[in-house]
């Protein structure tokens, strides 16, 4: 045979070292799994794209997504290749270790999750939940994660590892699960360790966590060289559901890093995954169109009309004629970058002190003189520069409360226990709750629907407190306008209301 296809639950392997597949594959590759990038700006010769797909070094194992098997078979029918030329091998999924956990936290199931965990509960190998931001997703899979079984996996990106901890063995955790029972892995050297612990049987656990960056390293590691991972029991890179007897992924903010989610497919074969988020919304189109290969819309919960509770306003400011030196585009008639305009304030004393006073103003007026009885605030700053610089302001200005900030470096705590945090959307703009959170003042301009999505929805809705989400736009930058229309548009369906507040500000 001059190709092998290897299937398993999530992706396929196409092994060949003939021409003529390899040219069929390499269309195929570039007519449906690549995204074209093109850019605007001096200098920039355009073109490019990002491949969904994977290879090993010698480009004689080609991994694919589950998804399109059926599309690649007739794709090779249509290039003359009979089913005779080549070999399909199915492999079988192993079921996980068996495990015993309970689901202990004292909460009631809401209609929308009991109709969305039916259909989690459908047999099937994947399921996708996004639900609305608020509406318990990390709860449902919890209990689905219990009700199933048998050891899970949960991935994620690393700034969300905290979070998890505290749901599964913190003080408030939603199932009864000892520290010993959670395996959280960090970097390669401690994924080998456990590796060798569990082919030897001597590893006990029953949830393990790792990263979205380890596990980019193993993948990467394993096409470069897989013959040291033999050692391992890794014959093949999906032996490592089997080697740490797994039976259930679950996927977190599924939505973010989708190149890296999508070659993660590839990889597993596991016999239940479950991928959560409340955005899976992309504003490119072949973007969306990849989407919709990793996570079809016939496995995609549909909860329906989200619950509209968030009041938006657009706060107006305006630039002094006299105002000079303020940058808000990366390089010459580059895209808007936010990260620009911060820091070309920064570089000027008299506009820091300016912008520095244009957010205490705001902070003041629509936070802390109308502020409910243990209400909390997230101020959005874009660098790390600006973040450190507006919560020592803001701590000066307003001694009788804390101000913390919160960046990549900072203790989770920081976000939890002050009353009011300054910190960045990359940081605290998805994935983490903020008990009490009332207002959210987000100074920066940000195009994109699922970033604005996941901003917003950082307001939980609360029966004492009213969900108020600011975002401040300068009339005289065309960007801001650009984006403030966008804004409009793409949150218009999920919101109580949107209004304009003008202000007197100038910077």
């Amino acid at each position: 045979m001059g190709m092998t296809i290897h299937v398993y639950s999530h992706g396929f392997v196409v092994c060949t070292t003939e021409k003529r597949y390899k040219w069929i594959l390499a269309a195929f590759i570039r007519n449906r799994l690549t995204v074209e990038k093109f850019s605007i700006g001096k200098g920039n010769k355009g073109g490019g794209g990002t491949v969904y797909s994977a290879a090993d070094a010698a480009r004689t194992n080609i991994y694919l997504h589950i998804q399109l098997f059926e599309e690649f078979k007739t794709v090779l029918a249509s290039q003359g290749v009979n089913s005779n030329e080549y070999e399909i091998v199915y492999h079988r999924v192993k079921k996980g270790q068996k495990v015993e956990i309970k689901f202990i936290a004292p909460f009631s199931m809401s209609e929308l999750q009991e109709r969305c965990l039916n259909f989690v509960r459908e047999p099937v190998p994947w399921r996708i939940a996004p639900l609305q931001t608020g509406k318990g997703k990390t709860a449902l899979a919890l209990y689905f994660m219990c009700e199933y079984g048998e050891r899970t996996l949960i991935t994620m990106n690393a700034k969300y590892i905290p979070r998890w901890i505290q749901d599964l063995v913190g003080e408030e955790a939603k199932v009864d699960l000892a520290n010993e029972d959670l395996l959280v892995i960090k970097g390669m050297d401690q994924l080998k360790k456990y590796l060798l612990l569990a082919k030897q049987n001597d590893l006990h656990f029953k949830v393990m966590m790792i990263s979205n960056t380890t596990l980019d390293n193993f993948h990467k590691d394993y096409l470069a060289n897989p013959k040291p991972w033999k050692k391992y029991g890794l014959k093949h890179i999906t032996d490592f559901y089997t080697i740490f007897k797994i039976g259930f992924r679950i996927r977190d903010e599924a939505h973010e890093h989708l190149h890296f989610n999508f070659k993660f497919d590839l990889f597993t074969h596991v016999g239940k995954t479950l991928d959560l988020s409340a955005t899976l919304i992309y504003d490119d189109q072949g973007t969306e169109r990849i989407s919709k290969i990793i996570y079809p819309v016939n496995d995609r919960f549909d909860q329906g009309k989200w619950d509209t509770y968030i009041e938006v306003m657009s706060v107006e400011y305006s630039l002094k004629p006299t105002t000079k030196g303020l940058k808000w585009t990366q390089g010459f008639n580059g895209p808007y970058n936010h990260n620009q305009f911060e820091l070309s304030i920064l570089k000027n004393r008299v506009l820091t002190e300016a912008y520095l006073g244009i957010i205490r103003a705001i902070v003041q007026e629509l936070f802390i003189d109308v502020r409910a009885d243990n209400e909390k605030s997230l101020v959005y700053c874009s660098t790390k520069e600006m973040c450190s610089k507006v919560s020592a302001y803001l701590q000066d200005r307003f001694s009788h409360i804390t101000v913390n900030r919160y960046i990549g470096e900072d203790e989770y705590d920081n976000l939890l226990t002050a009353e009011l945090v300054v910190t960045t959307p990359k940081s605290a703009g998805t994935g983490v709750d903020v008990p009490n959170l009332g207002v959210i003042i987000n100074t920066v301009n940000i195009s994109s629907t699922q970033a604005n999505v996941q901003l917003a929805g950082r307001l939980r809705y609360n029966e004492k407190i009213a969900s108020r989400y600011y975002y401040l736009t300068c009339v005289n930058i065309p960007h801001h306008l650009k984006y403030d229309a966008e804004k409009r548009h793409k949150l218009r369906n999920i919101v109580k209301s949107i209004g304009t507040l003008d202000t007197a500000h100038r910077l």
